[in-house]
């Protein structure tokens, strides 16, 4: 692969989590995670029950769960495939070792997740955290972890389907990560932190292999292309290594060798064409009125019931939009201080920087509440404090607050002030026979808070 990855398939945190390999979302996570990268396979987990991610609150609660699908590039089949948790035979969860500490602010209905941390089915949970943040405040131990910019790593920019899938070219970067200065404090790196618990097990050398953080740079190194282009001296001491696309590289843009040629370059449908009308499900799930096989609106369904056409409506009329943030990374840099500056990301009340809450001048005269005001947004799944930022932006009977913002509870499970509004979003699937979750568009209250809550 002229990218540089001509050996080991990438898998970040975020995918790799999902075959229960690493405990990092990027970098140096575990020798395991280095290892299979090294070797070009896939990993095989021994552990094979799995749950999930937005249905843990319901298996730990009130389990047995089930869910048909797999992660998104899995291959087609998966969807239709059945999983059930926990295993016949098999243990339920009773220890939680959070490595990203953001499912409550990310995730849906988190006021659930906070019911399920506190369960008794739950003995022991630790928690790798840089900041105490969201999920962290539940945990029995916490280890603190280190910065990026306290450790050394290897890592890539540029990853996209070509990296993942295989290709030939493309605009990519493999970066020689040094460590600025050392850990602060106790905090240490997730590889040091892991490598700690392993060495106290009894089970260092099984997960180091006699490696330090150097050896497994090098060995990343060694298994690209990069040793083709640069030595690992002067990777190091530059520090990266940019692949570019080649001056006479043909550009392609999407789906044109379908276009030129379908009958050798066929999609991956029954038919090899665009297709509108899907056979599989109308095969697989014919009853699943809320995924039918040709796609179009439903306002509302057995799942889901939140829309304004919904008697629910009468008492939460109100849809919230909640977008991905502008100011932040999903959960990451909420606690920036100069960003809480920023007028329509922030409001700044008695020195306590709550979430904005985009609103329409004619839903917040009729409710009484004025730019900047303290507001509580809320459905039967809870309750959320922000402040009021009235805009034309708004069409009425919508209003707008990004997920992402930090857990401050008032009550754990039922309200909380720091903009945390997936704590109130559904909890359900997109529909009976597809994961996914549905945390957008759903229905709320706002009304005026005058509670003191300093």
């Amino acid at each position: 692969m002229d990218f540089g990855l001509k050996y080991f398939k990438p898998f970040t945190g975020s995918l790799a989590l999902r075959y229960g390999i690493t405990t990092e979302t990027d970098g140096l996570a575990s020798s395991a995670t280095l290892k299979d990268y090294i070797s070009s396979k896939l990993p095989i987990n021994p552990v094979k029950q799995c749950i999930y991610q937005t249905l843990i609150p319901q298996a730990i609660l009130n389990p047995p769960v089930s869910w048909y699908g797999s992660w998104s590039g899995s291959p087609k089949e998966e969807q239709f495939i059945k999983r059930i948790y926990p295993i016949p035979g098999e243990s339920e969860i009773h220890m939680i070792w959070w490595d990203t500490v953001s499912p409550m602010v990310n995730w849906n209905y988190t006021n659930k997740w906070a019911e399920a941390y506190r369960s008794p089915k739950i003995e022991f949970s630790v928690a790798q955290s840089i900041m105490l943040e969201n999920d962290a405040l539940f945990a029995d131990l916490v280890l603190p972890s280190c910065t990026q910019l306290e450790r050394e790593d290897f890592t890539y920019h540029g990853l996209g389907p070509r990296l993942l899938w295989g290709g030939d070219q493309g605009n990519f970067v493999m970066v020689y990560m040094k460590k600025c200065i050392e850990p602060m404090g106790e905090s240490k790196s997730d590889y040091e932190i892991c490598r700690l618990v392993a060495e106290r097990l009894g089970l260092e050398n099984e997960f180091t292999e006699g490696n330090t953080i150097g050896d497994w740079v090098r060995k990343c190194y060694q298994r690209t292309s990069l040793p083709e282009r640069i030595s690992f001296e002067e990777f190091k001491e530059k520090g990266y290594y940019v692949f570019k696309f080649p001056d006479d590289w043909p550009r392609k843009p999407g789906m044109r060798r379908f276009y030129e040629d379908i009958r050798n370059n066929p999609l991956n449908t029954p038919s090899g064409k665009i297709e509108f009308y899907s056979e599989r499900l109308a095969q697989k799930f014919p009853d699943d009125n809320e995924r039918p096989p040709v796609a179009r609106y439903i306002a509302a369904g057995e799942t889901h019931q939140e829309s304004l056409i919904c008697d629910r409506a009468r008492k939460y009329p109100l849809l919230v939009d909640t977008t991905h943030p502008r100011y932040r990374f999903h959960s990451q840099y909420d606690t920036v201080s100069w960003l809480h500056e920023i007028p329509a990301h922030k409001i700044i009340k008695k020195g306590y920087p709550y979430e904005a809450l985009w609103m329409s001048p004619r839903d917040a005269e009729s409710r009484g509440i004025k730019h900047g005001g303290l507001v509580r947004i809320y459905n039967e799944r809870g309750s959320v404090i922000t402040a009021a930022y009235i805009t034309e932006r708004m069409m009425p009977g919508v209003v707008r607050i990004p997920n992402g913002a930090g857990y401050d509870p008032i009550e754990i499970g039922k309200s909380s002030r720091g903009g945390t509004i997936n704590t109130i979003s559904p909890l359900n699937t997109t529909s009976k026979n597809a994961f996914g979750m549905a945390s957008n568009a759903y229905l709320v209250q706002v009304e005026k808070w005058e509670e003191k809550l300093q």
